[in-house]
């Protein structure tokens, strides 16, 4: 209702419900846990974070300190990266490739091909999922996509083929 009255505030109100969601969370998260658990000073923890200041998406990491790096192998596939935003000017579809650790994991399949090109392959998706917006004239929003997924078969054939990994863009639009 607030969407349509006055749609400037219903954002900024649609954030703090999902943030007190979030608070709701994770405090019920760490008071499921009795005080043995927190008090145990083994190298197991869990953590609750989220994706970003929109909180949008909450994750809830357990993690096991007692091992190293050269433990970890590579991620299991498939990796699902969720994008974040609406599609629309003020939020446009974004990838976070920085604070995301599935994304980050990606170079861990081939530290030396993927390392310096994977990036850059980020920062054009995410430059051609900013244009992506289904609000748009129905012509313009194809093309929109039509970029996008090219792009991603140019990551495929260059990139991902190579390791025997294929990239895959699942798009499913809500509209309420």
């Amino acid at each position: 209702m607030l969407r349509i009255i006055f749609p400037p505030l219903s954002d900024y109100l649609h954030r703090l419900n999902r943030m007190a969601h979030y608070n709701a969370l994770q405090d019920g998260i760490y008071e499921t846990f009795d005080e043995d658990f927190w008090n145990d000073n083994t190298s197991k923890t869990i953590r609750v974070s989220s994706a970003g200041s929109d909180v949008h998406l909450a994750y809830i990491d357990f993690l096991d300190k007692s091992k190293s790096k050269l433990d970890y192998l590579a991620p299991k596939l498939p990796i699902t990266l969720l994008l974040s935003g609406a599609g629309t000017f003020n939020s446009p579809y974004l990838l976070d490739f920085e604070g995301d650790s599935y994304a980050k994991s990606l170079a861990c399949f081939n530290k030396e091909e993927l390392k310096p090109t994977l990036p850059l392959f980020f920062e054009n998706l995410n430059t051609l999922l900013s244009k992506l917006s289904f609000y748009k004239l129905k012509h313009q929003a194809v093309k929109d996509l039509s970029d996008t997924i090219e792009w991603i078969d140019v990551g495929n054939r260059s990139l991902f083929n190579p390791l025997n990994v294929k990239a895959t863009l699942y798009m499913f639009e809500n509209s309420y």
